[in-house]
């Protein structure tokens, strides 16, 4: 039985109703997070709260992976300091990697939680979150987030030489 909460669709227009949502989704996530964005800005990565989360997550099961796609992946090393020793840590099983070329045009946001929650944003210029747990949305997000996946570089390296 799932933990997600009760309801299948829901729209938010404020970055912090967008931020509780990827909290709460957080929570009963079980297995896989992938996010794709242009930074770490909109779902505020950088709070304690996620780092925790992540950890959390993390430690829950050893094959548990978390996967930050990023325009803008470099931010995330400098803004969000708390995340640095989860990526050192956890190897392998929590990476972000840049996301460059024709996908980084991509122009949409979107984060899955297992195969139950994606949270998509129409627009990354907007604040406007859509929280679905339609199977054809999930279905969807996965396949676009698979593809993306495939054309993102390396991950990035945890380790700042400060050079």
């Amino acid at each position: 039985m799932s933990a997600t909460p009760d309801f299948s669709y829901q729209r938010f227009d404020a970055r912090s109703d967008a931020r509780s949502a990827f909290d709460t989704a957080c929570e009963t996530t079980r297995s896989r997070l992938v996010l794709y964005d242009r930074d770490e800005g909109h779902y505020g990565l950088a709070r304690p709260e996620v780092a925790e989360r992540f950890e959390h997550l993390l430690r829950r099961a050893p094959d548990t992976r978390i996967e930050l796609l990023l325009q803008q992946a470099g931010d995330l090393i400098r803004n969000c300091p708390r995340l640095i020793p989860l990526m050192l840590r956890h190897g392998e099983r929590f990476t972000v990697r840049p996301v460059t070329g024709q996908t980084a045009r991509f122009s949409k946001g979107l984060c899955l939680f297992d195969q139950s929650v994606v949270l998509r944003r129409p627009e990354l210029e907007r604040m406007t979150t859509l929280w679905d747990t339609e199977e054809d949305a999930i279905r969807q997000a996965g396949a676009l987030l698979d593809e993306i996946a495939a054309q993102a570089g390396d991950p990035l390296s945890p380790i700042v030489t400060g050079l």
